[in-house]
């Protein structure tokens, strides 16, 4: 039996899917990607698959070997920033339920006849990628930020303070003219890094029992905040000082913003 194989459609349509995953595992996980990386990466999957269909290897699981650890494992090098055995590993099996959790909803369109014609083909594509987004978003994405502890140094002049940080998903605080996200500090480790005198800006919140109120908060010069392997360094960050205590064990001292997860 003869096969007729089409390079450029082979080629044209890893590389499309290989594309959409990879954008789509850098926005749920927030990583940080190489420049040109995600298209070096989905040419490099999509020569690999073309490459694996005109020149199998002679045992299958050596293949399998190759594409499932091997190739995998450069194409995350290649997309994003990984630092370690670990941040690799992540991005790596992020990439994984990615791709089984978006062919199984290709799956679903297939049933209804969309690969019939390229446009519906195109379209199931990209609706499956946005499903699988919301998927990530609903049930992943709020179990992974529950609980999440991280540690933080905030710097103002040349002062310094290190504190340790809870991710409160419940903290949408925004600078309302900045619109920039806004962290809450314990007032007893503000006292000494925060000249509050001056440089004041009130961000108006909300609380259960209390319709609306102001909390008064000073830029930093910088917050470097550590979880998980990774540093994220965000410059001129707002930071809100609460009179109360944020923890009752002292376990934390600062409630960071849910849009700082890593």
């Amino acid at each position: 039996m003869t096969y007729t194989l089409y390079a450029d459609i082979i080629l044209l349509n890893n590389f499309t899917m290989d594309f959409l995953l990879l954008s789509a595992v850098k926005r749920m996980m927030k990583l940080e990607t190489r420049k040109w990386g995600i298209l070096t990466a989905s040419m490099a999957g999509a020569v690999y698959a073309l490459a694996v269909m005109l020149v199998p290897l002679p045992v299958y699981f050596l293949q399998t070997l190759a594409t499932c650890v091997g190739m995998s494992t450069l194409m995350a090098f290649l997309a994003f920033r990984v630092r370690g055995l670990l941040q690799t590993v992540r991005a790596v099996a992020g990439l994984y339920m990615a791709a089984v959790l978006a062919a199984g909803i290709m799956e679903f369109f297939r049933s209804f006849g969309w690969f019939s014609v390229f446009w519906l083909y195109a379209a199931a594509a990209l609706g499956s990628v946005w499903i699988l987004s919301v998927l990530w978003r609903t049930v992943f994405d709020g179990m992974t930020r529950a609980g999440k502890i991280y540690q933080v140094d905030l710097f103002y002049g040349e002062r310094k303070e290190s504190v340790i940080a809870l991710l409160d998903t419940g903290n949408h605080l925004t600078e309302p003219v900045s619109g920039k996200p806004v962290s809450i500090l314990s007032a007893e480790r503000g006292k000494d890094l925060f000249d509050t005198k001056k440089g004041i800006v009130l961000i108006p919140f909300r609380t259960v029992g209390k319709e609306d109120g102001l909390i008064p908060a000073v830029r930093a010069d910088r917050m470097e905040v550590r979880g998980d392997g990774i540093i994220q360094i965000i410059e001129g960050p707002y930071i809100a000082i609460s009179r109360e205590k944020l923890s009752r064990d002292d376990s934390y001292h600062m409630l960071l913003n849910e849009k700082f997860w890593m």
